[in-house]
């Protein structure tokens, strides 16, 4: 008998002498203490305190104190087959991955840990982070010299085999929610470890949710609107009802994401002037899904950059995607296909490698006075207030409903998430009405406007949509100085063909354009490809072949 067949004799004598045993029940960690139920916890002044969350990993912590001693899986290290010993792992991971600890997220092995705040985040798993799973969840065992079984370490390489592993076969992890949301099939995930359709519910361990109604009243329903009129937006502006039904919307676009099929808008929270509560108003509408304020970016200056924003923020999974502070006009394709897109591709940054991400965040910007390029004007839903003041930002606090609003609605957000979900809940009860018929139709959207304005419709919330219209051609200034520009340049040039460097001096006043003229002409460049190939006042815009290395640009009269 060969050395090895020998070693694998004695291996199964070994496993025999061990038979695994099942894995331990959950633990679902220590229970709050009496009034600790989510609802008036007040935030500290920064609202960055440590809120733990629950994890998946913590049912396999041993309560401090417990006589309980949790029994392993015992598996036997003395294997030389390194296939055979991981097949046999994965049989084992894949029992005590139930529910899931362990996912695919992004093509990788990953699993779930809290950062600094307590907030769960996805990492990926290496070799250490196997090793750890392995000795935390496993009983190794081995035959020594003298035919005794002891305790041992999983084999050195054992870790890396199952971490290349191709098909791991554990579940893929979309993105992490902390609220409870609605999946695709209309069901709540609101127990802590939910998981459907690639997503994890795991909320706050001190968040408590009360239980919902499964077919609201027409006074449960009243009690709900009257609850997020009352105390979420009464602090606010708004210029007329169709603001208000649109920033409902905006409520609860994130909470029946995954019953839309198909892309959402973006919200334009617009003001006239600073300090009128836009970026409040907007961290109102994001904190009942996020459990905290949104983290804002400022909007790039350029394509590549917003390229780079895009991609990287969106490959972090986010629940909400908030630009803050746009007080100019904005044009970026990038973002506008992020938008519409199922999936946004892009290189990272210092590599040749392209990424891919999902996109299933909430749009959101605020400006003041903001204004659009046509490709983005068409794809936001505007929600204005106007204090109508002169100051805004120095009203007397004591008139405020909540003097701290955000710091409320976090305190508050079970109650907050409760009254949300009733509406929802209100509309699957009446199977699922249309939006009101006066309700216009929205090109891309439409799911989204079919779902959400079911929502509303079934609330008695009127003016959804009702501003589209009117917001559309009031963002899109762009597409207002086309015609001006095609007339000077007709004037100018007629049919001639001409360089982005000869309009230069049609184009000052007309567009937005930096002082340097080498500069100014890149963005006439830019600018005359967007347009190229339509028509517009008669006239179509054509690329031509370079001539003395710049492209040609010419106008062609429509038949």
């Amino acid at each position: 008998m060969s050395k090895q067949t020998n070693r694998t004799a004695n291996d199964s004598t070994v496993a025999s002498k061990v038979a695994a045993v099942s894995v331990p029940q959950l633990d679902h960690g220590p229970t709050p203490a009496p009034g600790d139920d989510g609802v008036h916890q007040q935030p500290g002044p920064g609202l960055t305190h440590h809120q733990p969350h629950h994890l998946p990993w913590n049912r396999f912590s041993r309560p401090k104190g417990s006589l309980l001693v949790l029994q392993k899986p015992k598996i036997t290290a003395g294997n030389p087959n390194l296939d055979d010993l991981a097949r046999e792992v994965w049989s084992n991971l894949r029992k005590a991955n139930e529910p899931p600890f362990l996912f695919r997220h992004d093509g990788r092995l990953c699993r779930v840990e809290e950062d600094d705040t307590g907030a769960p985040v996805v990492v990926s798993v290496d070799a250490h982070r196997m090793q750890f799973t392995l000795v935390k969840l496993f009983d190794w065992k081995r035959e020594n010299d003298d035919g005794e079984i002891i305790d041992c370490r999983p084999p050195k390489d054992l870790a890396s085999h199952l971490v290349a592993d191709p098909d791991p076969r554990v579940p893929l992890l979309r993105r992490i929610v902390t609220a409870p949301i609605f999946t695709r099939s209309g069901r709540l995930l609101d127990r802590p470890g939910d998981y459907e359709d690639g997503i994890l519910y795991l909320p706050p361990k001190a968040f408590r949710l009360p239980p919902l109604p499964a077919r609201p009243s027409e006074e449960e329903i009243r009690s709900a609107m009257d609850f997020i009129n009352e105390n979420l937006l009464a602090d606010f502006s708004f210029v007329d009802e169709f603001e208000i039904a649109n920033c409902f919307a905006a409520l609860l676009t994130p909470l029946v994401r995954e019953m839309i099929d198909g892309p959402t808008p973006m919200f334009w929270v617009d003001k006239s002037k600073g300090g009128s509560g836009g970026t409040l108003l907007s961290s109102v509408i994001a904190a009942p899904i996020l459990g905290a304020p949104p983290a804002g970016i400022n909007a790039p200056r350029d394509e590549a950059e917003w390229n780079r924003v895009i991609l990287s923020t969106l490959l972090r999974s986010p629940n909400v995607f908030f630009i803050d502070n746009c007080n100019d006009q904005l044009s970026s394709e990038a973002l506008a296909h992020a938008i519409t897109a199922a999936r946004y591709e892009g290189r990272i940054i210092g590599s040749s490698k392209n990424e891919s991400a999902e996109v299933r965040c909430l749009w959101i910007i605020n400006g003041n006075n903001l204004s659009f390029g046509w490709e983005l004007a068409r794809r936001v839903v505007r929600i204005r207030i106007d204090p109508k003041v002169a100051s805004p930002d120095q009203q007397d606090s004591r008139k405020f409903v909540h003097k701290h609003l955000l710091s409320w609605v976090i305190a508050h957000r079970a109650e907050v998430m409760y009254h949300l979900l009733t509406l929802v809940n209100a509309w699957q009860a009446s199977d699922r009405p249309l939006p009101a018929d006066e309700t216009p139709g929205f090109g891309s959207f439409d799911s989204w406007r079919e779902v959400v304005g079911g929502i509303l419709n079934a609330a008695g919330v009127h003016g959804f949509l009702l501003n589209l219209e009117e917001a559309r051609e009031e963002a899109d200034q762009e597409s207002a100085t086309i015609p001006a520009f095609i007339a000077a340049w007709r004037t100018k040039f007629g049919a001639e063909q001409v360089s982005a460097a000869d309009l230069l001096k049609i184009s000052r006043g007309l567009l937005d354009l930096p002082e340097s003229d080498h500069a100014a002409s890149i963005r006439v460049g830019l600018f005359l490809t967007k347009y190229q190939g339509q028509f517009h006042d008669g006239c179509r815009i054509e690329r031509q072949s370079a001539a003395q290395g710049k492209t040609q640009w010419r106008l062609r009269a429509s038949k």
